[in-house]
């Protein structure tokens, strides 16, 4: 479904942000994070994948183009992408007008539109707002508005640039129960986060990329439980807030997290019975 190979890429006048970089993503069925510290490059990553930046050099194909080559109306139907400033999807006068426009630009039918938007602004949970103006929500309520519009035109990848910035509470379960819905659809969703909270409660199926600014690592669900406490993978990755997250909720109630671990044979297990545990302190 996305495939980069020997990709390099550098904005203007910049140091290289990607240099021979390869990645290869092949199934739908799954939801695949993109860590990594501030400044590697995980948003110029979304971008390239979306087309909205052209490689120096090297190679991107996604769903069997490359999207860089397409025009955006056609990348649209394919890929959906929501930036971490929501504000920068807004542009209209209601909430409903965000959702609608995309219909007119890829010549969605008037009775499909008005489906698809009700049936986003129900699962969003913003159907009281479809008439309110974007620029009076609360910073939440944008940032699932930018998700909902990613999702117009119905795309086999989402791509997330720190979805869950702002969101919390109500938002951010709202947000979960998007994402299982949209796995069991088959979209390809991909998040470039710093939220552990996420990643340790969503409970799917998922690949974890860790991306340093030398090489890009990735971790299965079981490879994972392995460098939880792994300090030279952390050194290597430069990330070490991965390592850290799950075993600080744990210290807190003088739990050990490899005893935890050591009797679940898959991430998902252990993430439920973590938080079983704790939500029982």
């Amino acid at each position: 479904m996305i495939k980069i190979k020997n990709l390099w890429f550098r904005y203007r006048d910049s140091d290289w942000i990607f240099k021979d970089f390869n990645l290869y993503i092949d199934s739908p069925n799954r939801v695949v994070f993109i860590l990594g510290p501030n400044g590697v490059g995980k948003t110029t990553l979304l971008k390239l994948i979306a087309g909205l930046l052209k490689p120096t050099k090297g190679y991107i194909e996604v769903l069997g183009f490359k999207p860089h080559r397409m025009n955006r109306q056609c990348v649209a139907r394919s890929i959906g992408i929501a930036f971490q400033e929501p504000q920068l999807q807004l542009f209209l006068d209601t909430v409903e007008d965000e959702l609608s426009i995309t219909c007119r630009v890829l010549g969605i039918s008037e009775d499909e539109c008005r489906d698809r938007v009700d049936y986003l602004l129900n699962i969003f949970n913003l159907d009281n707002l479809r008439k309110r103006h974007p620029h009076t929500l609360s910073y939440g309520e944008k940032r699932l508005l930018s998700i909902a519009i990613a999702l117009m035109s119905k795309p086999k990848i989402l791509l997330l640039d720190e979805p869950t910035a702002g969101l919390d509470g109500k938002y951010f379960e709202i947000f979960k129960n998007v994402l299982r819905e949209l796995y069991r659809d088959r979209v390809l969703i991909v998040i470039a986060t710093h939220d552990m909270d996420l990643l340790f409660e969503l409970q799917l199926p998922m690949d974890i990329y860790v991306l340093s600014r030398k090489s890009l690592y990735r971790y299965s669900e079981k490879e994972l439980l392995g460098f939880i406490e792994n300090k030279e993978i952390a050194a290597l990755s430069q990330w070490t807030e991965l390592i850290k997250a799950l075993n600080t909720r744990l210290s807190l109630f003088n739990l050990n997290s490899l005893e935890l671990k050591s009797a679940y044979s898959s991430l998902d297990e252990f993430i439920v019975k973590s938080i079983e545990v704790l939500c029982s302190k």
